[in-house]
């Protein structure tokens, strides 16, 4: 097996799924069940489809296991997000991603956040700083430079015999 085969199409996810989730991995599968429901919809001309992937689908696509599976699916029709039927002979698992809960979802999480409905603003706001280092090291404004010969040769020796040692205070 090549190199190249085992770098397939990577799968990406929405971030902001994992907020209306609150799970990575069920994140990602909706996702991925938002990318299923678009071309079953588009082949409908827009119609509402369901679609059917087996546990072996959801493994190979994603690299989720079952036990991975099952929390995702349970967190995600528990929400409201995803609809499964089984249904057949032999028996497949059916999904729809309901995309009205969706479009929900993701509004409440827009007015929560308190991010501006257009996407042209200019206002960038920290809402959550790193910590209270953080707040400390944004608060300092003016960083002064010497170079003094005292404090070259100690320095130069530290740093390895670097020719442009700058002292900061």
């Amino acid at each position: 097996m090549a190199l190249s085969d085992l770098l397939a199409p990577p799968i990406a996810y929405h971030r902001v799924f994992r907020a209306i989730t609150g799970n990575t991995v069920a994140a990602i599968m909706l996702s991925q069940a938002l990318y299923w429901q678009r071309i079953v919809d588009k082949g409908k001309g827009g119609k509402v489809g369901w679609w059917y992937k087996s546990g072996a689908d959801w493994n190979e696509e994603l690299g989720l296991n079952r036990s991975e599976q099952e929390t995702a699916r349970k967190i995600l029709t528990t929400g409201g997000l995803l609809k499964m039927e089984r249904r057949g002979v032999p028996a497949r698992m059916w999904y729809h991603l309901d995309l009205n809960v969706l479009e929900k979802k993701l509004q409440e999480y827009q007015q929560n956040a308190g991010i501006p409905q257009t996407r042209n603003s200019s206002k960038q706001v920290c809402r959550n700083p790193a910590g209270k280092f953080a707040v400390i090291r944004q608060t300092i404004s003016k960083t002064t430079s010497k170079t003094t010969s005292k404090n070259t040769s100690d320095l130069m020796h530290k740093n390895g015999g670097t020719k442009n040692v700058v002292e900061r205070i």
